[in-house]
């Protein structure tokens, strides 16, 4: 396995490499693994509370090519939860930030930032290029649903796998979804799943009537929703993973347990039902 390497990559990887041949079972298969890793360019799509941390443990993992999205600079609020918080640089972009970030620590970095946001109107991919490998999102304005839905049909257009970060809004700890098309629901078949899920529910009121200062959070809960977001990630790619997981979660902190639900895709979705489904892309 050390042969397939530069010396300074077996020094930098070894304890992964060393836990890829356990996921693996073969000294070529977890090379192959950590390949595929350093290979890939990855789209994120929002460098916050979530996204700074999903970014943190990609570079660490050895992904090293990005196209960074996030039209927000660095605020004094960010010092809570954003993993890439930096006093001196308050004001700067986040992308910019973050490509800092990532020169400072991978190998063979090759990034492109761009400081605009996503919307309803955004053409896909002029934003991220027609590159990419994989995309992230963890925009949660103007809407995670919304923007979630524009990048899954993009996705299943083109056939690349899409991760939907958890970790917005309320829900802090919540647990990612892997969207690949012709195997995972797609955002639609979310979207209409929790459409007749939760028909007859009612919203609890909350003690705090103005939450316009955002929702509260943990920097550990974001760092949570991270991690088991980048776990998927490895799953995706490695060659032991199994079937991707189909559904969502979400680690309750008041009853310190993960309420999780599987979501099934609906043959009846117009993005990605049994006529209209893409296969996965190409790794």
């Amino acid at each position: 396995m050390n042969d397939a390497f530069p010396s300074e990559f077996v020094a930098r990887f070894s304890r992964q490499l060393n836990f890829f041949l356990d996921i693996e079972e073969s000294t070529v298969a977890a090379s192959a693994l950590l390949q595929r890793i350093l290979e890939q360019r990855v789209a994120l799509i929002g460098v916050g509370a979530v996204g700074s941390w999903i970014l943190r443990e990609l570079v660490q993992l050895g992904f090293q090519r990005f196209v960074l999205v996030d039209p927000k600079p660095l605020s004094p609020a960010d010092r809570t939860r954003n993993a890439l918080f930096d006093h001196t640089r308050i004001g700067e972009p986040k992308v910019v930030i973050a490509d800092r970030y990532i020169h400072s620590q991978a190998i063979c970095p090759e990034t492109r930032i761009r400081q605009i946001p996503l919307d309803i109107d955004t053409d896909v991919a002029s934003l991220i290029g027609d590159d990419v490998d994989l995309i992230i999102n963890t925009a949660d304005e103007p809407y995670i649903g919304a923007t979630s839905i524009k990048l899954s049909r993009y996705c299943i257009e083109n056939g690349l796998p899409l991760l939907v970060a958890g970790g917005f809004d309320a829900h802090l700890a919540s647990l990612s979804e892997m969207i690949v098309p012709g195997q995972t629901p797609c955002s639609d078949c979310y979207a209409m799943h929790f459409e007749e899920a939760l028909q007859d529910w009612k919203p609890i009121s909350h003690p705090i009537i103005d939450r316009r200062r955002g929702f509260g959070g943990l920097p550990s809960m974001s760092a949570f929703a991270a991690s088991a977001a980048v776990l998927k990630i490895v799953r995706l790619y490695s060659e032991k993973g199994g079937d991707v997981e189909q559904g969502r979660g979400e680690f309750l902190f008041d009853k310190y347990d993960i309420d999780s639900f599987k979501v099934e895709r609906n043959p009846n979705c117009p993005t990605c039902g049994n006529s209209m489904a893409q296969q996965p892309h190409e790794n």
